[in-house]
């Protein structure tokens, strides 16, 4: 046993304290990276602390050296880019309570239901439901809400005048309502339009352009044919049943492993992969 200690340079209890200190930290530490839910922080930490380890394994000298130099520096560099995210989620985990939201097919059944009730006050209203990406950076958003999505909560908003006839809601992939009157921050770069392109409804085109730079769904109920239209990831998806379009989106939810889309589900126009 005490061969095993030598190889690991433990030679005392004070040995021992030091590893038990400093291997709190680092759970600490990586506990906290791990409650950013939309990047992978910990892995990324957890990689870099395996470079250094296998450096010190096999005597890469040089190696060890550039860590020893460039690791606090890549650390605070780390930090400082991501430190919105994990300033929320560390102010969240230390200060809130987790919110309690419908279950998954519940909040959609009710987004389905105001999709078509939207109808009858002739309110075209696009759903957008984010993704990993944070809709912020790519959708104005002049009315924060916030809220679990509840069915009272919707009828009022779609009988409300403050919401516009075409414009955004926008949703979480867990169900909360978390903006109103929302369009997109830019407009689409016209050598984009494809001609194919030019007969679709002008929410179908900016939604097809910037599903390609974002994970978000997007989707609305057509009045004429009583059907949905889903897009996402560049693909459009038209004609279909509430139900149809329940499932899909359900399938694209947990196929990018979003913490509360099968192979690809053909339609007219595609599907989503």
């Amino acid at each position: 046993m005490h061969h095993y200690f030598s190889l690991l340079h433990i030679f005392s209890w004070l040995d021992c304290v030091e590893i038990l200190f400093f291997t709190f930290i680092i759970f600490k530490f990586s506990r906290w990276l791990r409650q950013d839910q939309r990047s992978n922080l910990l892995g990324y930490f957890y990689l870099g602390a395996t470079g250094l380890l296998l450096a010190h394994l096999f005597d890469l000298e040089a190696i060890k050296q550039f860590y020893q130099i460039s690791w606090p520096i890549m650390l605070m560099i780390f930090i400082i880019i991501h430190q919105k995210s994990l300033q929320k989620n560390f102010v969240a985990a230390r200060t809130l309570t987790p919110a309690k939201y419908p279950e998954q097919g519940s909040w959609l059944s009710l987004i389905m239901g105001a999709a078509f009730k939207g109808l009858q006050h002739k309110k075209n209203l696009t759903f957008v439901i984010e993704g990993k990406d944070e809709l912020e950076e790519f959708i104005n958003k002049p009315i924060t809400v916030n809220s679990p999505i509840q069915e009272s909560l919707l009828n009022m908003i779609i009988e409300s005048s403050i919401t516009q006839s075409e414009t955004m809601i926008l949703l979480t992939h867990y169900g909360k309502l978390i903006g109103l009157n929302g369009s997109w921050q830019k407009e689409i770069d016209p050598l984009w339009l494809d001609k194919k392109y030019e007969t679709y409804e002008i929410w179908e085109q900016g939604a097809l352009y910037w599903s390609h730079h974002i994970d978000a769904l997007v989707f609305q109920a057509d009045p004429l044919t009583k059907t949905i239209t889903l897009i996402a990831r560049g693909t459009r998806v038209p004609l279909l049943t509430s139900d149809k379009a329940t499932s899909i989106i359900e399938q694209y939810i947990r196929k990018n492993q979003l913490p509360p889309l099968q192979k690809k589900t053909q339609s007219q126009e595609g599907a989503l992969s």
